[in-house]
């Protein structure tokens, strides 16, 4: 990340914090589609509604986000790599100055090189050894991800694993922390979301499946007690260390929109300083806003007026949404992730 756009964060950062009605979209996850070739049995993403982000259409919308301010998009499904055009539309992000990361499962990954060469880091969705991955997500998502990885160290694409903590992953996480050193990499983990409110993205709590996969408050704690200590000995792993504390925190996981548990890192700040426009055009300001409204269209408003129309999330005490979490601290200036990250891009 070049210097000017670190100051460009860091100038925003602080005025975010001192004035409570400012709003920039200094990071913009962008669904490109909601069409995924895996069956993850962790995930219930509805991959049937349809897509809407045509490429004149992103282009247009890049344009308006960098004039608000925006600097950093990050490119999610569904699979990205599914979109015929993906090579163009990362072209036309990296062409704007974004910087910009995308999270794959690394589907057809070696028809999708010139583009993954472009960008700045690359998420790739890796659960573990194989049959790990392979019980999980199937066993030609295993075989494809493995093969992402050997195309990753190959061409020299910087890359982050980034693994759920479902109960059968956890054995594995020296595994994982191993794996991604010795391919030059950072192994990153998230929570699993498990929602009260059966929403977007989350599954019912009664699933039986869901429930077999679902660690126990003490197995969160006994595993994020591990990363952490991986973690300080100089282990490669990505996740900052106030995420992966306020993690272990979290006993209610993930309610964090009813249980008001954790405020040591005070009020959300990443609602008002990044959003989330769904393939079908729709702009949302946080995940967990998906069952609670609507959204706005930003097709037939704009993306500059759709983001000034978003209803600024209020209720939540604390955040178990990785990537919220994260730029949650970074945005708060925290200074552990501030170096953490700073260090690692």
């Amino acid at each position: 990340m070049k210097i000017g756009m670190y100051l460009h964060f860091l100038r925003e950062s602080l005025r975010l914090r001192m004035d409570r009605n400012y709003r920039v979209p200094l990071s913009v996850n962008i669904r490109l589609t909601h069409k995924c070739a895996n069956r993850c049995v962790y995930c219930d993403y509805d991959r049937n509604k349809p897509d809407a982000l045509t490429t004149k259409v992103l282009d247009n919308i890049f344009g308006e986000i960098w004039k608000l301010g925006g600097r950093r998009l990050n490119f999610t499904g569904g699979e990205p790599l599914l979109r015929d055009d993906f090579n163009e539309i990362v072209k036309l992000a990296k062409n704007r100055g974004f910087f910009l990361s995308i999270a794959t499962s690394g589907t057809i990954a070696e028809k999708r090189l010139d583009g993954l060469k472009m960008c700045d880091r690359v998420m790739l969705s890796f659960d573990g050894p194989h049959e790990v991955r392979a019980a999980l997500c199937g066993e030609r998502a295993a075989e494809e991800s493995e093969n992402a990885v050997r195309l990753f160290v190959e061409h020299g694409i910087p890359f982050w694993t980034t693994s759920v903590l479902a109960r059968p992953v956890m054995p594995h996480v020296d595994w994982l922390i191993e794996h991604a050193e010795k391919n030059g990499s950072q192994a990153n983990f998230v929570m699993m979301y498990i929602g009260e409110s059966g929403g977007f993205r989350t599954h019912p709590v009664e699933s039986d499946d869901i429930k077999n996969l679902t660690p126990s408050a003490e197995d969160y704690r006994n595993v994020l007690d591990r990363i952490i200590a991986l973690k300080k000995n100089g282990a490669p792993v990505g996740s900052s260390m106030p995420y992966l504390k306020e993690c272990r925190e979290w006993h209610e996981h993930p309610a964090c929109r009813s249980v008001k548990q954790s405020r040591r890192y005070g009020k959300c700040i990443a609602v008002r300083a990044s959003c989330e426009l769904m393939a079908d055009g729709r702009l949302y300001s946080c995940d967990w806003a998906f069952a609670d409204t609507p959204g706005v269209s930003a097709l037939d408003n704009g993306f500059t007026t759709a983001f000034k129309a978003l209803p600024i999330q209020t209720a939540c005490q604390s955040c178990v949404l990785s990537c919220k979490l994260e730029a949650n601290l970074l945005f708060c200036l925290n200074p552990a992730a501030v170096f953490n990250w700073a260090r690692k891009i």
